[in-house]
Parts: C-alpha cells; structure tokens; sequence
C-alpha cells in the first residue's frame, strides 16, 4: 500500500527542494499508464479522495490523465474502507474532460469540486453539484434518502444543500454528544423562512437564542403546560376523547361508511389538545366542512412540511418563488385571530364565572403576576407552536 505525506512546509534546504521539485514533475510528466493504473488500483477510496482534494492545480493538471482511468476501473467502488472511516466516493470526472485537453477547464472543474475542500474538516459526504450541491440525492423521501447515504458516509456526515452547509447525525450516541454533553454549542439553530411568519422566531422557545427570554419561556412551559401534575390530570380527558373516535368509528361500521383513518386521527388529536388548552373541541367527526380552526390548522401544517426553495437559496428570500411565506403569513395572522378571540372571550368570563382550570387560565394567572413578566404575544406564540 503506498502512503502519501503530505505537508505545508519543509526543512530540507531551498536547493534540494528545487531539485526534488523539478525531478518530481519530471516523474509525473513522464509516468506511463501502466504505473498509474497499478498505483490507483493499490489505494484506497478515501485516500484517494484525500490525495486529490490536496493537490496543487499544477499537480492536478500533470495527473489529469491518470484521472481518467479511474472511470475504468469498475472494483474501485468496492475497496474495503480505512479502519473506522466511512467509504467515501471515488473521484468522477466530468465528461468534459474525457473530450478535451483544455487547461483552462480543468481549472474551473478544479476550482468548484476540489479546491473548496482542500482545507475542509466537515465530516464525510458526496461531492456536491455545482449550485445545487445534494439536493437531487434527498428524492421524494428524504428521510430514506439520510438513511441510505449514513450507510454509506457513516453516522456523521456533511451534505451541501444549496448553498447550505449541513451536519447529518444519524447514532445516537453521536446525537448524545450534539445536543447533551455540547447542548449550549449547538444550541443555535438555523430559522426556516416559513417560520419567521407573524413574528413567530422572536417569540417561540423552540426557535429563540439561549438566553433570558428563552429560559424564562421554558420554565413557563414547563410549569404550566407540561408539568407532570398536568399531564397526569388531563389523563381522563384523553380516555374520552379515545372512546369518542372508537364510537364514531362504531358509527361508521353500523352504516357501511367509510372512514378516512388520516382525518379523523386528526381530529382526535386536535380535540386532545384544544380541550386541554381551553376546555373546547376544534373538530367534529360527523361535519363534512370543517371548522375554520381546523382549516386554519391543517392548512399551515402542510405548507411547514414543504420544501422552501429560499432556505437553501438565501439570495431568493426577497422575492418567494414558491408563496409558502405569503401563504404562511394569511393563514398564521387567521389562527392569531381566532386565538385573541379566545383570550377576550376567557377573560370576560373569568369576571363573572368561576374558572375552567385548563392551560389558558393558568397562563392568564402568570401573566397577572409581577415578579415573572409573561406578555400577551408570548402566549399566543405558545399556542401557535
């Protein structure tokens, strides 16, 4: 196996470098195919891949057609990986270069592929297109797509969507790491378009910085809506939100209907978590139509799930080629709406009847407290969430 060292600087006298220089270009200039092809056959994919991405331009143009054998040989995808390292993919010229002798070709193809990674310590990954970077190998599935290419690249890996830069973990273990043992360092995330619709990043605790707001956002959430004594209360009314998707399902039986499994998995969800949070149901099972919560609801879920051109293409964020945020912005300022219904209409009845005790009034009871200020924008964003 040969192994290639190669390093920035030197401590052999300027003469000698120049000398071995000039006799190692000779070499490379004189090198028949038969060597080359025996030395590509000896190394390994990702030593491969290293050699080629350190490689000064000049250096690359002298092995240019050595480059080409690598199309033909077929076992190369096949090479047993280094000891603890992930196979990495082989280097794939272009076509363009099979036809042409053109310098100047090379260069450009060598400056978009390789030279960006020269000093790269991103963890393994495919070679990006230019522009586009990955985004054709995540498919209709992407989750599938991950899944398959952490095979491939190991648990770690780096993908380049657009112009995006992203860390893939895929192990636990690994996961562990990010977001336990370094939580604070990866604390930061990367904000989605779609989300910055009515304000949401500057009030929401699953998009805000660490810092003051976001603690104080987390205690609340943690003490008034998913304290364990609340959970365990609210244990009875998701039995019976249970038993009423059982009884409609019962319904639909005794009259041969059919029942759409997706739709009314919803509904039960919805009237889990509405009832829970303001003693009301959102959604019925026998309405054809509906309500306009639901719409509201349903409509900004499937537009969060799609695809946002602008995420990985910032330079497209003013004009927005695909209107998911002009959309999104419609139908968050309808769910803010009915939300400020709720609230004016809770609190006219928390002055003349007795209190419901769900999460609404006790949010309303620590925003009336002084010692932890607790806004009104913030408890519509807790609900928008």
């Amino acid at each position: 196996m040969f192994v290639f060292i190669i390093t920035g600087h030197s401590t052999v006298p300027t003469r000698t470098r120049y000398s071995q220089k000039q006799n190692h270009r000779t070499s490379l200039a004189n090198s028949t195919p038969e060597m080359d092809r025996k030395i590509w056959h000896k190394l390994p994919v990702e030593l491969l891949e290293r050699i080629l991405s350190f490689l000064p331009l000049k250096t690359f143009l002298y092995l240019r057609s050595t480059c080409k054998l690598i199309l033909q040989i077929p076992h190369i995808l096949s090479t047993a990986p280094l000891p603890g390292h992930a196979i990495s993919p082989p280097c794939r010229i272009p076509p363009v270069l099979s036809n042409s002798n053109s310098n100047h070709k090379l260069a450009v193809i060598y400056a978009l592929t390789i030279y960006g990674r020269r000093n790269s310590r991103l963890p393994p990954g495919p070679y990006p297109f230019p522009i586009i970077g990955s985004l054709l190998k995540l498919g209709d599935k992407p989750h599938r797509s991950l899944a398959s290419l952490s095979k491939r690249y190991g648990p770690l890996m780096s993908l380049k969507l657009g112009s995006r830069t992203t860390i893939v973990v895929s192990s636990p273990d690994i996961a562990k790491e990010f977001f336990h043992t370094h939580d604070i360092s990866f604390s930061g995330r990367t904000i989605p378009e779609f989300v910055r619709i009515v304000d949401h990043d500057k009030y929401s605790v699953a998009w805000l910085p660490t810092g003051d707001q976001w603690r104080r956002l987390r205690r609340i959430t943690r003490e008034y809506l998913l304290s364990v004594q609340r959970l365990d209360d609210s244990k009875l009314l998701r039995q019976a939100k249970v038993q009423e998707l059982l009884d409609h399902v019962d319904r639909c039986c005794t009259n041969k209907m059919a029942v759409n499994i997706g739709a009314v998995a919803f509904t039960t969800m919805l009237n889990i978590l509405s009832k829970y949070m303001f003693s009301v149901d959102f959604g019925q099972y026998d309405n054809v139509l509906s309500q306009e919560f639901k719409e509201v609801v349903i409509a900004l879920v499937e537009l969060a799930g799609r695809l946002n051109l602008a995420d990985f293409f910032p330079i497209l964020k003013p004009f927005d080629p695909q209107g998911l945020v002009r959309r999104g912005n419609v139908y968050g300022k309808k769910f803010m709406t009915i939300i400020d219904e709720i609230i004016d209409q809770r609190l006219q009845s928390r002055s003349s009847s007795s209190i419901n005790n769900d999460v609404l009034d006790s949010l309303l009871d620590a925003m009336n407290k002084d010692v932890s200020p607790f806004t009104r924008d913030e408890m519509r964003h807790l609900f928008y969430v």
